[in-house]
């Protein structure tokens, strides 16, 4: 079993590219928990709780509890996303202010 990230997120205003986004989205969330993978992201765009709405759809339909497949994070200040699987409240108010942490 490998946990997976899947983090980013999508915005368009060409109809067909957002159809389009959201199936491969929804795709990759199912796959990952079909599979036996957990899914890791965040919880903070659309593109987070589209994937993983499809993870904890493809969970319940295994007989699996989507807290135990689907891991998500979100800073103290923000309202997550969506609310399936395991939300985790990260201790940073913001990531941004940190960025320089990550640059060598």
């Amino acid at each position: 079993m490998a946990r997976i990230l899947v983090a980013g997120g999508y915005i368009t205003r060409i109809q067909i590219l957002e159809s389009a986004r959201r199936v491969f989205a929804s795709a990759i969330g199912r796959e990952i928990v079909r599979r036996g993978h957990v899914l890791l992201g965040g919880c903070r765009t659309g593109l987070d709780a589209t994937v993983a709405a499809a993870a904890a759809e493809a969970a319940k339909g295994h007989h699996m509890d989507p807290r135990r497949c689907i891991k998500s994070w979100v800073t103290t200040t923000t309202t997550p996303s969506h609310s399936v699987g395991e939300i985790i409240r990260s201790r940073m108010g913001d990531w941004l202010t940190n960025a320089s942490i990550f640059v060598g």
